[in-house]
């Protein structure tokens, strides 16, 4: 029994191995027509340094250009610098890259567009030369007055000469092979850096980190250094470029081998050239208010103004040739920015609408005036009429030259202005001396009636100013006068807008306040790229604000042991948000806890009627309509007194609290009728994905 027991046991083993056997026969050939299946070709990789000697441990990195979901193909050349083998065909971007022990690029990389010259070949022969490298670093940050700094640098290498290093050295030669044809063409050095594809591919595919503000260099050559970057110009809404250079002819860049410079400071030359922007903003009012001078406005306020806007420009110059503080130098440079950009311009523009509106009304009643005029003096039909043409056109000549805004409505638009013209000469000509001739008036004898009145009257007054001429000459030019004021103010009526300049407001903190207002509403800021504003000054210590949507009704449930508190308004603070508010004051609890990831604080009023304690912990509910509940466990921080609430302000006053709708209005909630939290989890988990929040 035990033999026929053993010798099943051996009958199974060889019956798995024979299976085994005949399963890896089948699968093998499978495997080899797959290989066979796939076009390759050789290549023939040999590096070197600008000595002669061979480098090893080069990364050949071979990119398929048209595929990019390929994943790439990395090889090492050995101890003789050398490497061969057979590679799978394709479009291929080549690089050349050699790490020191620790992972950093010790030799300048170099790369071969191989997909230009060919897609498929059967042979590829690189001989490379690589030279050693200086490593250039870019630091500071952009500091555009008027703009916003894209957050991008490119970096170019370039010779005494004004060339691209890549095209004065070269780094070896390759060859390729079709069908018995041999092409050839040169190894390129990578002289760009920065936002480039170059730098991104090497990055991911070796797993190193470069950045954006560093460059790697040939060492022991004489370089030029162009570092641009971008900025969106409020002044015109564009994308603008700008460049600057390390280096010059006399005095060029030469970097030693493994070298880390730092030789450009990004802050220094964006200063630079922001002073440089702002003089040409305070020509560009300058320009503006001579034009508008020579139109015949008197501006002396704008003049001031101008006179200020150069005060600020030779203090921060001053501030900048001492070494004073760059924000010093930026606030000022911002102040005269405003001024020349924003005020003078706005104020400009709305005396020049005045004048345009005074220029179309005011030939309406020049034509009424000169109808006055030859009623007044002339009895005859003809004299009136020749009478009217000459004081019309007088008087539209005398305007024209004293009042800017027919020269500005000519400029402008002539049509508009000879509609304007002609409509008031022809109306009034027609009215008065036409269609008297067409419907004439009967002639019935009876009581005298009001137009009768004021035809005697007018006759009477005819007959008087002849005896009095110089009463008479006082009476008419004092109506002429009125008539123009009274053009004039109406206009104004019409376009008039207030525009206030004030100071910058100054804080008893040291900071700066972003806050978005549009028609004396708050609005939600983006938190993306607003908030990236505030990184062009190096801030920190961000103390953000994120309420509740008030257009989204919300309710929020606090539950402890049997109890609940209903409220409907929501506030998310900083734990640093007593760095620049007086809140803590009116806060009772643990002030560690105060506005920590976790931790509610609650109106006094809540706090008693749930008899809750410190590091209590509750169940919190946030139910909007159209949303799914939110429910959160959370440990109480404290309570707020809700009287003396109201004394927590920005500094600029506004109250640290959400709003509601009410009629069809945004109000500010009761202080019994929120609570705070942290502004993360508010943002992120209690709203996530929901528009019921906005971060202030």
């Amino acid at each position: 029994m035990e033999l026929r027991g053993v010798y099943a046991y051996m009958f199974k083993k060889i019956s798995l191995l024979l299976l085994s056997f005949i399963l890896l026969s089948i699968l093998i050939p499978f495997k080899f027509a797959e290989s066979e299946g796939t076009p390759l070709f050789i290549v023939s990789v040999s590096v070197k340094d600008v000595n002669g000697n061979p480098v090893s441990g080069t990364k050949i990195i071979f990119y398929n250009w048209l595929n990019p979901a390929e994943h790439p193909i990395v090889v090492d050349t050995d101890d003789k610098g050398v490497f061969e083998g057979a590679i799978k065909k394709g479009a291929y971007l080549v690089y050349i890259v050699h790490l020191d022990k620790n992972g950093v690029i010790d030799y300048v990389p170099e790369k071969i567009e191989l997909y230009r010259l060919c897609r498929e070949s059967d042979k590829i022969e690189i001989n490379a030369t690589l030279y050693p490298s200086a490593q250039l670093k870019v630091e500071g940050d952009i500091m555009f007055v008027g703009g916003i700094w894209q957050g991008s640098l490119l970096i170019e290498v370039y010779d005494v000469n004004g060339n691209k290093i890549s095209r004065i050295l070269q780094g070896g030669a390759f060859s390729v092979e079709i069908e018995g044809e041999r092409k050839t063409s040169f190894v390129s050095l990578i002289d760009t850096y920065g936002i480039t594809i170059d730098r991104i591919l090497i990055e991911k595919i070796l797993n190193i980190s470069i950045g954006g503000r560093k460059a790697f260099v040939p060492a022991n050559i004489p370089l030029r250094i162009k570092v641009s970057y971008r900025v969106f110009d409020k002044r015109t809404n564009t994308i603008r470029t700008y460049s600057l250079y390390a280096g010059r002819v006399e005095e060029p860049l030469i970097l030693s081998p493994g070298e880390i410079s730092n030789i450009i400071d990004l802050t220094k030359v964006s200063i630079e050239s922001s002073l440089s922007v702002v003089k040409q903003d305070i020509s560009y009012s300058s320009q503006l208010l001579y034009e508008f001078e020579s139109l015949g406005f008197y501006l002396p306020d704008e003049l001031e103004s101008l006179r200020k806007a150069e005060r600020l420009m030779d203090e921060a110059i001053d501030l900048y040739a001492s070494n004073g503080s760059y924000k010093f130098v930026i606030a000022n440079l911002e102040k005269a920015y405003v001024i020349t950009r924003d005020a003078i311009p706005r104020r400009l523009f709305f005396v020049k609408t005045v004048a345009m509106e005074g220029a179309i009304i005011l030939p309406v009643f020049l034509a009424v005036f000169a109808t006055v005029l030859a009623y007044y003096i002339f009895e005859e039909d003809k004299r009136k009429v020749f009478s009217f043409l000459i004081f019309y056109a007088v008087l539209l000549a005398m305007f024209m030259y004293i009042y800017p805004g027919f020269p500005i409505l000519w400029r402008l638009n002539r049509t508009l202005f000879l509609i304007a013209v002609s409509s008031s000469f022809i109306f009034f000509a027609v009215l008065l001396f036409v269609v008297p001739r067409v419907i004439k008036e009967p002639e019935l004898p009876g009581e005298i009636d009001v137009p009768g009145l004021i035809s005697i009257s007018f006759s009477l007054a005819k007959r008087y100013s002849k005896v009095r001429k110089l009463r008479t000459f006082i009476t008419v030019f004092s109506i002429a006068v009125l008539i123009w004021a009274f053009t004039v103010l109406a206009s104004f009526s019409q376009v008039y807008a207030k525009i206030y300049e004030g100071e910058i407001a100054t804080y008893p903190h040291d900071l700066i306040l972003v806050r978005r207002v549009v028609n004396g509403s708050q609005r939600p800021l983006n938190f993306e790229l607003d908030t990236d504003i505030l990184k062009s000054y190096n801030v920190s210590n961000i103390a953000y604000r994120v309420y509740n949507d008030p257009r989204v009704s919300l309710s929020i449930r606090i539950r402890f042991q049997d109890r609940e508190y209903v409220i409907h308004g929501v506030v998310g603070l900083s734990p640093n948000e007593k760095d620049y508010t007086e809140i803590t004051k009116f806060f009772n609890g643990n002030i560690e806890k105060f506005g920590e990831y976790g931790y509610i604080t609650l109106p006094s009023k809540a706090y008693m009627q749930l008899g809750v304690k410190e590091e209590d912990d509750i169940v919190v509910s946030f139910e909007c309509p159209g949303f799914e509940i939110q429910k959160m466990d959370l440990k109480v921080a404290g309570m707020f007194l809700e009287n003396n609430y109201d004394q927590a302000q920005d500094p600029d006053g506004f109250p640290l609290k959400p709003f509601k709708m009410v009629k069809n209005k945004v109000v500010y909630v009761n202080s019994t009728d929120f609570v705070i939290l942290n502004w993360k989890q508010i943002l992120y988990e209690v709203f996530s994905g929901q528009k019921t929040s906005g971060i202030f």
